[in-house]
């Protein structure tokens, strides 16, 4: 069903060649900002994430403030008290179990130990675990979050009707070629936000859509 995988992957990078999501290089900054982004725009959880950075340049601090003190510098993201909690949660958490607050220490663990370490942080599940992998520790895995899912999806590249959860997440990942992994994921993100939104997607505009099932469909209609 990826046959196709290495094709899409090549006319999108004619299409928007290798551009970044404004994801960090440090593991910690990294989960702080992928949990700023979720249903948030990107302007906005860019601004906010360098809001919380320059009130708490840091790391340390956010394990000694109040979950309170944090939602004020991300009030504007959105969902402040939940991320609040959660940014304050795992803060101490990484204290308690590094002594300072890091996840330096994921890059002397395999891909599964570092993925498993991260999901039992509060707030991370496999997506944003992979983020963190794919984005701070430079390994080959594949974050499928609403873009990638949607994008696979019309495709055709998983079977129809399959809802999101970590084994259609697994057979994602394993159905991608490894040395695909990282820019697809950026170039399926762009692609999801400029043709394949979730409604009233451009299929006529679209710059795969001679590989994509739904899409040939619609265009036909």
């Amino acid at each position: 069903m990826f046959r196709s995988a290495r094709t899409v992957a090549r006319v999108l990078g004619k299409q928007y060649g290798y551009e970044t999501l404004g994801n960090k290089k440090n593991p910690f900054n990294e989960l702080v900002y992928i949990l700023l982004s979720s249903k948030t725009p990107p302007g906005r959880y860019q601004e906010t994430y360098q809001a919380l950075k320059k009130r708490f340049p840091r790391a340390d601090a956010l394990a000694l403030v109040r979950p309170k003190d944090i939602a004020k510098v991300i009030v504007r993201g959105g969902l402040a008290q939940k991320r609040a909690k959660q940014i304050s949660s795992i803060a101490r958490e990484l204290k308690a179990h590094f002594g300072r607050v890091t996840l330096s220490p994921l890059t002397r663990m395999n891909d599964q130990e570092a993925e498993d370490f991260l999901e039992t942080l509060p707030g991370v599940g496999v997506k944003v675990a992979r983020c963190i992998s794919l984005f701070a520790l430079r390994r080959e895995v594949f974050p499928v979050d609403a873009h990638c899912f949607r994008i696979v999806s019309r495709i055709g590249w998983i079977r129809d009707g399959a809802t999101l959860n970590d084994r259609v997440a697994d057979e994602i990942q394993d159905g991608i070629p490894s040395d695909l992994r990282r820019q697809l994921h950026v170039n399926f993100v762009l692609l999801g936000r400029e043709y394949c939104t979730p409604s009233r997607p451009l299929c006529t505009r679209c710059p795969v859509v001679q590989y994509c099932e739904t899409g040939k469909v619609r265009v036909a209609v």
